[in-house]
């Protein structure tokens, strides 16, 4: 099933604009053709009608949106450690292979996504494949906390590095999406902004740095010059 949402979402976000089509035509034909009697300004005008409510749902949420962006797009570094795992407030089994494989953690630790209340620890064991087993407490010295938010069409995923035991944080990148408003399925791909941008150079740096802000500030991943502590 959530497949088959996904493969829809991803179908209206490409032919969405084609939609637009039927209403400009319903416009034209039925409403302004009998008042302007000119067909070509009837249809400039059914034309010109739809781009302004357009505009009118995207602009304000656009706004919001960059504001956001501006203000937590960039990530922050005041502290790196190194360690050999760490706690994270919500992951699926494939992002613990990831950290375990990839990253070269020894350990990861995290709720189980399927079973409330139970928690896991992910490792790799002597033939190299990933096991996991239920854990009693935490282990782990530093934590991540996974904060997901969405409101007026703004999607936010934030990432946290903090000091478990104190709560001090030493990390934060947040990674924001507007959809484009409460029209944005006519908009489709046309109105979705992310950010930070992966198109551009500074914003698929920042957006590497978002995916994997753990090997970077817990592991062995070396930051680019303008983030490290002390710069």
């Amino acid at each position: 099933m959530s497949e088959f949402l996904i493969g829809l979402g991803t179908l209206l976000a490409i032919v969405g604009p084609l939609f637009l089509i039927p209403i400009i035509w319903a416009l034209y034909r039925f409403v302004l053709l009998r008042t302007v009697g000119s067909r070509l300004r009837a249809f400039m005008v059914a034309a010109g009608i739809v781009a302004l409510i357009l505009a009118a749902t995207y602009f304000p949420g656009k706004r919001r949106f960059d504001r956001m962006c501006e203000e937590q797009g960039s990530p922050t570094v005041t502290e790196r450690v190194h360690v050999q795992g760490f706690y994270r407030t919500s992951m699926f089994p494939y992002e613990a292979v990831m950290y375990l494989k990839q990253d070269g953690f020894l350990f990861v630790e995290a709720p189980d996504p399927f079973q409330e209340g139970v928690m896991l620890r992910y490792s790799v064991a002597a033939d190299g494949s990933v096991r996991h087993e239920k854990a009693e407490k935490v282990q782990s010295e530093y934590g991540v906390r996974i904060n997901y938010g969405l409101k007026d069409g703004i999607a936010t995923t934030q990432k946290v590095i903090s000091e478990i035991e104190t709560g001090r944080e030493i990390a934060r990148a947040t990674e924001l999406e507007y959809e484009g408003g409460p029209l944005a399925v006519l908009l489709g791909t046309f109105g979705m902004s992310s950010c930070p941008d992966p198109l551009s150079p500074i914003g698929a740096r920042e957006f590497r740095i978002f995916y994997d802000l753990e090997g970077y500030v817990l592991g062995n991943k070396d930051l680019p010059v303008s983030l490290r502590p002390g710069r």
